[in-house]
């Protein structure tokens, strides 16, 4: 477990150093990637267009769950949209706060997941599609002129982290 966390905050600082500069977390359309630890590791790229009130999200993942050994138990494909209410947003869309260096979303995003696993039994061949839902809360804050995020939600790996990259 610890050599996929490593791998999991190399991925994180590649992305942070290839995060271009000048992403506003406020009004801006933009490219999320990303990495997730914890069960297992994944990475997430998706399209988020985010407004002062709210964002919408088009994300897909890859998670893989890998043994004590370090192999591969199963691997997982989704893809999901959905959309975020930005409390910060609403006060200060209505006067009472300043934007400051991050935003917080909380949102639900929903999909189809494929699951691939490598030693399957007889119930887990009836697990290849599911459905997923997953409501997230997601931080963006500025480290300097980039903007990362720090994201957690019930669909696995629970933990995910990266940059937004602007789309020109």
């Amino acid at each position: 477990m610890m050599r996929s966390a490593n791998r999991s905050a190399c991925l994180f600082v590649l992305l942070f150093a290839a995060t271009p500069l000048g992403v506003s977390a406020q009004d801006a359309r933009v490219w999320q990637l990303g990495a997730g630890m914890w069960p297992g590791v994944g990475i997430h790229a998706g399209y988020v267009k985010a407004q002062t009130v709210f964002t919408l999200d088009a994300i897909l993942y890859v998670h893989a769950h890998p043994t004590v050994d370090y192999s591969i138990n199963w691997l997982q494909l989704s893809g999901g949209i959905g959309a975020a209410l930005r409390p910060l947003g609403v006060l200060r869309s209505i006067g009472y706060a300043k934007y400051g260096y991050g935003d917080v979303d909380i949102g639900i995003r929903f999909g189809p997941s494929f699951m691939f696993p490598t030693d399957a039994t007889r119930a887990d061949k009836n697990k290849h599609f599911n459905l997923f839902l997953d409501p997230f809360v997601r931080l963006s804050f500025s480290i300097g002129r980039r903007t990362m995020f720090l994201e957690t939600g019930p669909l696995e790996p629970v933990i995910r982290v990266g940059g937004w990259v602007t789309l020109r």
